[in-house]
């Protein structure tokens, strides 16, 4: 452990979150509710906690109300005036920052006491977080020579397990130089982990989750919280009649009606579900209005969305999708994804892989 003292850290949050369709149409991935906290709250909340006075958000000058939302906590916000890649945020702070400083994504869902964790084992040099995953085709994976990385890789197709790059970072300062030689990626942008190499590795066991999909947000609900957590806001209006099946979250000034039916579901805030209706394995986003004796399975509801009466979402097992222009690999089962706004009108069935947009 470094005698010296870890005061500051970067969250990285200008990404688009593309993938996240729908979910990120009218919101940034970091300002995400996650159970009534957005994401970045989330980040900031722990970064606090592992003591860390000076924090430093990279964000999108159009995203007013996360850099709102930002200022809120006590963070300061820098704008990314070229979002061209992870490299160009951090540069981002060149002019503010000059001491050993931690990195964090922010659009990641973890156990956040790995913040205090690293902070510990840092050893007064550059250093990176890492896990063992026994499928590392969605990440960067690290090659560890004596706990150091010899070479990053990002999505490699030829590994199956390895140890992933938890985008979490401790540098000192003269990181800065590096990243200005940076050359830009196959991938059209400018990669932080082209500088990993040399790094010491910090190896974690604790939960994290990169949510990268609408029904990986419901994934990292049910790894933050056990299967008997049942949360309702105080100021939501629930029939008694109502049942709730664990993990449950219902946000703030909610409506539940007569001998409605949730199970392992989020309903964020000003959402209402009328009589009758059963939610299961399903994430409504703010504002969502589900009619009477409606059905949603493995479903996704965009901010605003409206499900009329009668509905029945049918989840099956989905191979891939196309999501904002992008196929997406799924190989799950699925209900629908609805997105910003849209409506899906009274007595409609939908099959598994529907979208609404």
């Amino acid at each position: 452990m470094s005698s010296k003292k870890l005061k500051t850290a970067l969250v990285l949050a200008a990404g688009n979150g593309t993938r996240l369709w729908p979910l990120t149409q009218n919101r940034p991935k970091p300002y995400l509710p996650l159970a009534g906290k957005p994401i970045i709250g989330r980040i900031v909340e722990g970064l606090r906690e592992a003591g860390f006075e000076d924090i430093y958000v990279v964000c999108k000058e159009s995203e007013k109300d996360m850099l709102s939302y930002v200022e809120s906590l006590n963070a300061n916000p820098i704008i990314q005036k070229r979002p061209t890649g992870t490299a160009s945020a951090v540069l981002s702070a060149e002019q503010v920052i000059d001491e050993p400083f931690l990195i964090a994504s922010g659009d990641h869902v973890m156990d956040y006491s790995i913040y205090k964790d690293i902070v510990h084992s840092w050893d007064g040099n550059n250093m990176v977080a890492t896990k063992f995953m026994t499928d590392v085709s969605r990440f960067g994976v690290l090659s560890l020579d004596c706990g150091k990385v010899s070479k990053a890789v990002e999505k490699p197709k030829d590994v199956n397990e390895g140890f992933v790059n938890l985008g979490l970072y401790v540098v000192l300062p003269e990181v800065f130089d590096d990243l200005i030689s940076v050359g830009v990626s196959s991938r059209g942008e400018y990669e932080f982990t082209d500088v990993l190499e040399g790094f010491s590795s910090f190896v974690t066991i604790k939960p994290w989750m990169d949510v990268a999909y609408s029904w990986q947000l419901l994934d990292a609900f049910d790894m933050l919280y056990p299967p008997d957590y049942i949360h309702i806001e105080g100021d939501a209006e629930i029939d008694k009649s109502a049942r709730f099946e664990g993990p449950v979250y219902v946000g703030s000034n909610v409506h539940i009606g007569k001998n409605v039916v949730i199970k392992n579901s989020v309903i964020e805030e000003n959402s209402i579900i009328e009589d009758g209706t059963i939610i299961e394995d399903s994430y409504l986003m703010p504002n969502v209005r589900v009619g009477e004796s409606s059905k949603l399975e493995m479903s996704f509801c965009g901010t605003g969305a409206i499900v009329g009466s009668n509905v029945r979402i049918e989840p099956s097992f989905v191979e891939s999708l196309n999501l904002n222009g992008k196929h997406c690999s799924v190989r799950r089962e699925l209900g629908s994804l609805i997105a910003w706004n849209k409506k899906v009108a009274d007595d409609t069935t939908l099959e598994g892989g529907s979208l609404i947009y």
